[in-house]
């Protein structure tokens, strides 16, 4: 649903992009401030950095490469202010659909978990590129669409979004953080 609500909001606003990227920073600040006490603190903003960075540098990849481009931004620019906001709220919504069904499954090995990550990475982001790009936000450009999505692209995104799941399970076992949704047992 929030994805939903997400390429919504992107799709309402996309033509505004300095007003979409205010509002999206603000759900960044409530994001914070709802997440700055917790146990898991540093993991889950050490993965939303990652996510926003990362995002942002894969978006100029894409861009600067022709496999899609924004439309509706003003003065020239190729790329819109909210993308790297937007991809930290990414993570956001992939973690804690993650800890939500880790912790409703009772998932424990790496198997099952990097399993639900697939699905997560395959099925979230891909909902909200549909949205976005039927609504006019981004086209891509290539072969092999699904609802306007190249099914490269949908790799590209399970890529990198498992890619951060796998370097925060790092971390979590290197500095022992104990974080449920990066924690990894063998069977």
């Amino acid at each position: 649903m929030v994805v939903i609500i997400a390429g919504l909001l992107v799709y309402s606003l996309y033509d505004k992009d300095f007003l979409l990227m205010l509002l999206l920073a603000f759900f960044c600040v409530i994001v914070y401030v709802r997440k700055r006490k917790s146990p898991d603190a540093t993991i889950y903003f050490l993965g939303f950095g990652i996510s926003a960075i990362g995002g942002f540098f894969a978006e100029h990849w894409g861009i600067a490469s022709g496999l899609w481009k924004y439309h509706n931004l003003t003065g020239g620019r190729t790329f819109p202010y909210w993308l790297p906001f937007a991809w930290g709220l990414a993570f956001y919504v992939l973690y804690e659909f993650e800890a939500q069904y880790i912790r409703i499954l009772k998932l424990k090995t790496i198997q099952s978990k990097m399993a639900l990550t697939l699905y997560a990475s395959a099925l979230l982001p891909t909902v909200g590129e549909i949205i976005a790009v039927n609504t006019g936000v981004w086209t891509y450009y290539g072969p092999y669409k699904i609802l306007g999505i190249p099914i490269a692209m949908i790799g590209l995104l399970v890529l990198f979004h498992t890619s951060v799941f796998l370097l925060l399970c790092f971390v979590n076992s290197y500095w022992k953080m104990g974080n449920t949704v990066f924690l990894l047992e063998k069977k």
